[in-house]
């Protein structure tokens, strides 16, 4: 058998000694607590996570969390409906201005002319919309 990094034996112990704590700190417990706490002592060691110099290794400890999830039938559901819902909060928060044209997206009946609904006008709007 092969013998465990020290990396692997590292975590091991960590975990060993987070479960022999008088209140028992499971590692689950440990990561939730450690994302939340607002201690600047705590939040200093978080201080690249979403910043250029972090934030790709923060993308891949959410990835691994999600290929662990996703093991089991019930995991894979859960993961999906969490998905769905950031989806869903990204898609809100990109919707378009709000208010008249050309400022926002509202074009009144009052103010649209003929020319509005020629084929090059509505190309030119699609273009600008994307």
């Amino acid at each position: 058998m092969q013998q465990p990094s020290v990396l692997d034996q590292n975590i091991l112990g960590l975990c060993k000694q987070m479960n022999s704590l008088r209140t028992k700190l499971s590692p689950k417990e440990f990561i939730h607590a450690f994302v939340l706490l607002s201690d600047s002592d705590v939040a200093y060691l978080r201080r690249h996570w979403a910043q250029p110099k972090g934030i790709s290794s923060t993308i891949e400890l959410v990835d691994v969390i999600g290929h662990e999830i996703k093991k089991t039938k019930v995991g894979r559901a859960a993961w999906a409906k969490f998905v769905q819902k950031e989806a869903i909060k990204i898609l809100q928060s990109e919707e378009p201005p709000r208010g008249n044209y050309p400022l926002g997206g509202f074009h009144s009946a009052m103010s649209v002319e003929p020319h509005f609904f020629l084929l090059e006008e509505k190309e030119a709007h699609s273009r600008h919309l994307v």
